[in-house]
């Protein structure tokens, strides 16, 4: 620890107490002044001339101390100045004010380096102090440094172990962590590995239902040729002709009539569902009309009801015949215009219109046969809804519907 400078810590010496007597009253009075304001306050300020005794006032209270010498002016000459000695009455009387001051001065002083030794003295005494105080910090600093080294030691040693023991169950539970993630991986590749099993197992699966599908469809087209011979002659084209109604002037009924080739060849399935339902009589009571027309068809569907109150769409229902088995495709047999065809499995009708091959390509949609006479009579049917645009899809003012269907023989 830095000593401290006696210079810093050095005090202001006291003002000393001076006692001034009072001549008036004799009553002693404490003056505090500093040495110079004593010296010039005496000086400056003589006390009054005292022409009687006062036992307060004697000479023993200056005893001992010389008074001022005068000073003289360099020259030695003190001609004219105010300090030229006065008569003796005054010269004494001003010794005797002077001698006063002198020693309100001397003992002020006195007081003063009295109390500036005594201050000397306090400041050494406590810098001893100060200094024995650091020597003791120092010394039980050391110590306590020590002390503290020792624990700061011991503190890095517990934290150390500390650390290590977080360390190692960190590393513990990383540990633990990674297995149940390699435990998961292994599950996960498990999982992946039988779901790709299953996947492929499904794949295969799907594939023999397919192939059962191909065969079972070659099946059923093998059964339909064989039925069309032996029901409706060697075939291969089964020509149908379909008699229609068209609404006339004042009620009247105008007849039309168109014949259809269908391929038993190409479409057996959907030949044989087709001549069925005529051949069963589902055309032959008024019960299926053509009614809408877009830009690129002319539909229909069974319609109204029976006369026995039946609505014609159960009435088909109840035949067995009203749809296809599967979507019979074939690409001998082209959706180009003047074609007819199933929508979806049937059994609503639709006239191709424009070519929609393409189109019709994904919906599968069985188109059996096309029209060999009566294309004006489709043509007419189609102008009945009016300008048709390019998606345009409009109800006939009129139903057409079919009066009847006959299936002709086949040379």
């Amino acid at each position: 620890m830095p000593r401290k400078s006696l210079a810093k810590r050095r005090r202001e010496p006291k003002v000393d107490d001076e006692e001034d007597e009072n001549p008036k009253d004799g009553k002693t009075q404490k003056v505090q002044t500093t040495p110079t304001q004593a010296t010039g306050e005496a000086i400056s300020n003589p006390p009054p001339i005292q022409l009687h005794s006062n036992p307060k006032v004697s000479s023993s209270a200056v005893k001992g101390i010389p008074p001022p010498p005068i000073e003289e002016e360099e020259g030695g000459n003190n001609n004219g100045s105010d300090d030229m000695i006065p008569p003796a009455m005054t010269v004494n009387l001003k010794t005797s004010s002077s001698k006063k001051a002198t020693a309100s001065k001397s003992k002020a002083e006195s007081s003063a380096k009295k109390e500036s030794s005594s201050s000397l003295v306090e400041e050494v005494e406590e810098e001893e102090e100060a200094l024995e105080e650091m020597e003791d910090a120092s010394s039980h600093g050391g110590g306590g440094g020590a002390t503290f080294n020792l624990l700061l030691v011991l503190l890095l040693l517990g934290l150390g172990c500390s650390a290590g023991f977080v360390h190692q169950r960190i590393v513990q539970d990383l540990q633990l962590q990674l297995k149940g993630y390699q435990q998961d991986l292994r599950h996960s590749e498990s999982s992946i590995a039988t779901l790709a099993e299953e996947r492929n197992g499904a794949v295969e699966q799907a594939d023999k239902i397919r192939s059962e599908l191909i065969d079972l469809a070659h099946e059923i087209r093998y059964f339909a040729r064989q039925q069309l011979k032996a029901k409706f002659g060697p075939g291969p084209i089964y020509p149908v002709e379909l008699e229609l109604e068209f609404p006339g002037a004042d009620g009247e009924i105008n007849l039309q009539y168109m014949t259809i080739e269908l391929d038993g060849d190409n479409m057996p399935h959907a030949v044989l569902t087709f001549m069925s339902q005529v051949d069963s009589g589902l055309y032959q009571k008024r019960g299926f009309g053509f009614h809408h027309a877009g830009d690129h068809i002319i539909f229909g569907s069974p319609m109204g009801v029976d006369g026995n109150g039946y609505e014609f769409g159960r009435v088909w229902e109840d035949s067995g015949f009203s749809r296809l088995l599967f979507h019979e495709h074939s690409e001998m047999v082209p959706h180009v215009p003047y074609t007819i065809g199933f929508n979806g499995r049937g059994p609503n009708l639709y006239f191709n219109m424009v070519d929609n091959t393409e189109p019709h390509r994904d919906s599968r949609d069985p188109c059996f046969g096309t029209i060999s006479r009566g294309r004006n009579v489709v043509d007419y049917m189609h102008t009945m809804a009016g300008a048709l645009n390019p998606g345009d899809w409009k109800e006939l003012e009129n139903a057409v519907i079919i009066r009847s269907a006959t299936i002709l023989r086949s040379a």
